[in-house]
């Protein structure tokens, strides 16, 4: 059985966008998942270290991650990421968590 990495970006938020609602929505849309755990300002040599938001829940199917990140133009984004369990799970991880904290919006 093949892993399935999954990686999904949400354009630019917009500008007023409310944190509170995007946690709310966020433990809710992963509670299937297991506990959901806020790391938002707890990850420090992370490439999403000074996320807004970062929850994640694991299972037995992996590890999911919902994210909210303020680039360095400003733009603020929401990742979704499934990490299946696995050796190809920690290789596929970490480069992409550093190419995901360069995103920047087209405008």
């Amino acid at each position: 059985m093949k892993a399935l990495f999954l990686i999904r970006v949400r354009d630019p938020l917009p500008a007023q966008y409310d944190l509170k609602q995007l946690e709310a929505a966020g433990t809710k849309e992963f509670e299937p998942f297991g506990e959901v755990s806020d790391f938002s300002g707890e990850l420090i040599e992370h490439p999403f270290g000074s996320a807004e938001l970062y929850l994640q829940a694991s299972s037995g199917g992996g590890i999911s991650d919902y994210i909210v990140w303020r680039s360095d133009t400003g733009d603020a984004f929401l990742f979704r990421l499934h990490n299946p369990k696995g050796e190809e799970a920690w290789d596929f991880a970490g480069p992409v968590l550093v190419s995901l904290s360069t995103v920047q919006s087209d405008s």
